[in-house]
């Protein structure tokens, strides 16, 4: 991504700021690298998904715990099963406490 900001910060010291077509054609690479990048990614995660799909304990599916070692562990992505359909919901209990009763 920075060669977004490198080129948004080029066209907006230039007077007038207005782009170019090289500003455009650069614009239009950069979002192909990212495609790509998006693309490769998923493939990946289809190829090796035995190994990139795991099922998560009930305990920590909640809390979104990090899988063991960090995430600075990981050598590839992970997603977790979600056979309940209510993982989503894990972001909305940030902040707020837990009520029993």
């Amino acid at each position: 991504f920075g060669g977004v900001n490198a080129t948004l910060l080029q066209m907006a010291s230039r007077r007038p700021t207005q782009p170019e077509p090289m500003d455009i054609a650069e614009m239009s690479q950069h979002r192909c690298r990212v495609q790509a990048l998006m693309d490769a990614l998923v493939h990946a995660v289809m190829r090796k998904a035995s190994e990139v799909v795991q099922t998560r304990a009930v305990i920590n599916w909640f809390w979104g715990a990090l899988p063991q070692g960090g995430v600075a562990a990981l050598r590839q992505p992970v997603f977790f099963k979600d056979d309940s359909g209510l993982a989503w919901l894990s972001c909305l209990a940030y902040g707020s406490e837990l009520r029993f009763g």
